[in-house]
């Protein structure tokens, strides 16, 4: 796979939209599983029947309880002496990334996925804001790490793989400020010309004709669009340990093209309770809960 080569750029993107299309009945039932957590009462995203005993909610609860109640705290230990200032220092720094970038609510979001469908988690290097090197007179931006949930309904991955370890590919479509599109010097110039902004509509409903759960709430979800936007979408290239940027609307050009020097697993991590043979698509808690959370409603 050469992405600066259009012909492998339309086979990807003819891939993306076929797993789009194989993803949609999870997206749906993982929406109808969403409703019956948030109950009859919150807004007008609820079941239309009275939800007596939120079954949803209370296990749910119980998993995000369980697995992600406390903010993760790391220790730093070294047997050398002269090394032991800089572990105590590198420990502190390192737990107060973990505040500033919030991993607990990503972490407790993520358990919240994996009970619905499947937990993605996003690790990139973000912007930090430009510090001046220690003992130097030289100012850089080093970044910050950062982790971030991926829903549902942006997702996409290699459908013809059995198992996690085997994709191809996978990635996910996000919206973006079209100003802070235009001032992003790491994309490609020429290329950002060509693009214009779409609309939530276009985002959320026409590209695979189903509504996100982010949605349910609002039926006029695109007059209240604050600035313009454009959608873009993040491919991770297994063999290729790249991560290719394109447009939606044009999917044969690359944006960017950024070689990945991070874990060999890539920047996507996967959280699921239940694995199903043949499948990368877990089978859920919430999956084997909806009968029975149906049946004692429905009596």
């Amino acid at each position: 796979m050469n992405p600066n080569k259009t012909s492998d750029m339309t086979r990807l993107a003819k891939s993306i939209k076929m797993s789009r299309r194989s993803l949609r009945p999870f997206r749906e039932k993982r929406a109808k599983m969403v409703a019956d957590y948030m109950g009859t009462h919150y807004g007008a995203g609820g079941p239309d029947k009275e939800n007596v005993m939120n079954l949803m909610y209370q296990t749910a609860d119980t998993y995000v309880q369980a697995l992600s109640a406390n903010k993760p705290r790391i220790l730093i230990s070294t047997k050398h002496n002269e090394l032991t200032w800089f572990a105590h220092h590198f420990e502190i720094a390192l737990n107060n990334l973990i505040g500033e970038i919030r991993l607990e609510e990503t972490l407790r979001r993520a358990v919240l996925e994996a009970f619905f469908s499947i937990g993605i988690v996003k690790v990139y290097n973000a912007d930090a804001g430009m510090v001046q090197l220690e003992g130097e007179d030289e100012w850089v931006d080093p970044g910050k790490p950062y982790a971030d949930v991926i829903s549902l309904d942006d997702w996409f991955y290699d459908i013809r793989a059995t198992s996690w370890r085997k994709i191809k590919y996978c990635g996910n479509r996000y919206y973006m400020p079209y100003e802070k599109f235009l001032r992003d010097d790491s994309l490609d110039s020429k290329l950002k010309k060509e693009i214009s902004p779409n609309s939530r509509q276009n985002y959320d409903v026409d590209i695979d004709g189903d509504r996100p759960v982010r949605e349910m709430m609002d039926n006029d979800h695109d007059k209240h669009t604050f600035e313009e936007m454009v959608t873009l979408q993040d491919v991770w290239l297994a063999e290729e340990k790249q991560i290719v940027t394109m447009a939606i609307d044009h999917e044969r050009k690359p944006l960017r093209v950024l070689d990945w020097d991070g874990p060999e697993s890539g920047p996507y991590h996967i959280l699921s309770f239940a694995d199903v043979p043949d499948h990368v698509m877990p089978l859920s808690p919430a999956m084997t809960l909806k009968p029975l959370a149906d049946m004692i409603n429905g009596l």
